[in-house]
């Protein structure tokens, strides 16, 4: 009697759109579209469970309620960001953020 939903948000996992593109209204967007889609599914609207930054934009769904776990501002998840692309690295899995993104999670 239980689904699990755990979208690819645009940007990652089999996304076609390129990181560096987008925008953290389209991760807001994204994270709204899933909710209501699993609402429907369900026939009733979803308890949602956020990990670490992903608790910065689950409100953007509505949902009966909100587990969340290890929740992190987003100015740390920015700080890390930097420290990986200054160690030769880039910023999430070895895509660049767009500075939209970047600048949304600082703020």
């Amino acid at each position: 009697g239980f689904d699990c939903w755990l979208p690819d948000l645009s940007g990652t996992g089999e996304s076609e759109h390129p990181l560096e593109q987008v925008t953290w209204d389209d991760w807001r967007h994204d994270v709204a579209a899933v909710g209501d889609a699993a609402a429907v599914a369900a026939g009733a609207l979803p308890l949602v469970v956020s990990l670490r930054g992903g608790v910065l934009i689950d409100d953007a769904c509505r949902a009966r309620g909100w587990w969340r776990f290890a929740p992190v501002k987003g100015a740390s998840l920015a700080r890390d960001m930097d420290r990986a692309a200054k160690a030769g690295g880039a910023e999430f899995g070895g895509y660049p953020a767009s500075p939209g993104l970047r600048a949304a999670l600082s703020a």
